[in-house]
């Protein structure tokens, strides 16, 4: 009588461990990966992408905190 329940259980288990092992979805608002890229790619920055971050990062904003106790004032 035991056995009997182990069947679908054993079903379950076994189909959640199959869903798990599949291709996993892209999170949303994310593009797919490209499975075609060489690792090669990786190393070579776009120089558009390249130059709208060096002109961006000089924009960000810059903030100071005073130095009370955070570290040693003895420097």
């Amino acid at each position: 009588m035991h056995h009997l329940r182990l069947v679908p259980l054993a079903t379950v288990f076994l189909s959640i461990m199959l869903a798990a092992q599949s291709t996993p979805l892209p999170l949303v608002g994310q593009p797919p990966v490209a499975k075609t890229m060489a690792a090669g790619d990786l190393s070579r920055p776009d120089p558009a992408k390249q130059a709208r971050l060096k002109e961006s990062y000089g924009k960000l904003p810059l903030s100071f905190e005073p130095n009370q106790g955070q570290t040693d004032q003895g420097g």
